[in-house]
């Protein structure tokens, strides 16, 4: 009778071994689901990052000819010149076309000229 158990022990054993077998093949699958879908996220990721780059080496290509212009121009803001109306800050006050006189109505004070330093 031994053999007859030590029989039922080892199909036993061998059920457990195919149910073992089935999970992890099972867990396999999902894992390798998951990777193809991971793969596919970096791949995504790459393209974007390429496309990021080309985007940063762009706007540098731009900021480079920007200044090269900046460069060979001694003044991008050119200020109106008619005599010795300019105040220290280079501010030249607006005329009223109707007086002749600066325009104390035109809105632009000190504090609401924006200095630009290229």
């Amino acid at each position: 009778m031994e053999t007859l158990e030590h029989v039922k022990v080892l199909e036993t054993k061998v059920a457990d071994l195919i149910d073992f077998v089935k999970r992890v093949r099972e867990e396999n699958a999902s894992y390798q689901k998951r990777i193809n879908e991971l793969e596919v996220l970096i791949q995504g990721f790459k393209e974007e990052r390429g496309r990021i780059q080309e985007g940063i080496l762009s706007a540098l290509g731009r900021l480079n000819t920007f200044e090269d212009t900046m460069e060979k121009k001694p003044s991008a803001l050119p200020l109106k010149s008619t005599g010795d109306e300019h105040s220290e800050d280079g501010i030249v006050p607006s005329e009223d076309a109707s007086t002749g006189s600066p325009d104390s109505t035109s809105g632009q004070s000190e504090d609401n000229v924006e200095h630009h330093n290229f």
